[in-house]
């Protein structure tokens, strides 16, 4: 006679694991950048300000300053300097937050990624461009930030003709190279 076990099928042993904040708070950046780049509702402001808030008090219930570990204490500034990057004007937080992270752990790609943007909602593109560009020292094959480096490099103002002519070629270039990545990606 064959003796059956009632064993969980996998998935459902995946699901047992007990998620984080930080995995929360992960969950909740990517909605707000389905929302940010995809919903243009006339409650798009509304929508964006709720989510926001629910990360944002989220974070506030484990506090930054009492956090001793440096890896965790970096990602949850990340995290928080991230989500209030989706307020549509510049915010001094956010690069502070962001700054802070970066010090902690300058080889967190993400940060990079988000500083830059920051710092382009600011038009310092000089150090948008820096950020970027320390970004791809990580991952020099990350199609979203050779897309941002190319235009911000086509923004940069010069009335030097050689450096604007060399700006749009490297543009150009890290355009192309971001198309490359991913073919399907519009």
């Amino acid at each position: 006679m064959v003796e059956t076990t009632s064993a969980q099928p996998l998935s459902a042993v995946d699901t047992n694991k007990e998620e984080t904040l930080e995995d929360k708070v992960r969950v909740m950046i990517k909605e707000l950048d389905a929302l940010d780049r995809s919903y243009f509702g006339k409650d798009r402001t509304k929508q964006m300000k709720a989510k926001l808030d629910e990360a944002t008090t989220m974070l506030d219930t484990k506090p930054i300053d009492m956090i001793q570990n440096k890896k965790e204490k970096a990602e949850l500034l990340y995290l928080r300097g991230k989500a209030l990057d989706f307020i549509p004007e510049y915010t001094r937080q956010s690069e502070d937050l962001l700054s802070k992270c970066l010090k902690l752990m300058p080889t967190k790609k993400e940060a990079w990624d988000a500083l830059g943007h920051v710092y382009w909602k600011k038009a310092d593109l000089e150090q948008s461009q820096k950020c970027f560009e320390s970004s791809l020292e990580q991952d020099e094959n990350n199609k979203e930030i050779l897309r941002n480096l190319s235009m911000v490099c086509r923004q940069v103002q010069t009335n030097d003709l050689d450096v604007k002519k060399a700006n749009f070629a490297r543009s150009i270039e890290l355009a192309t190279k971001a198309v490359g990545q991913d073919m399907k990606d519009a």
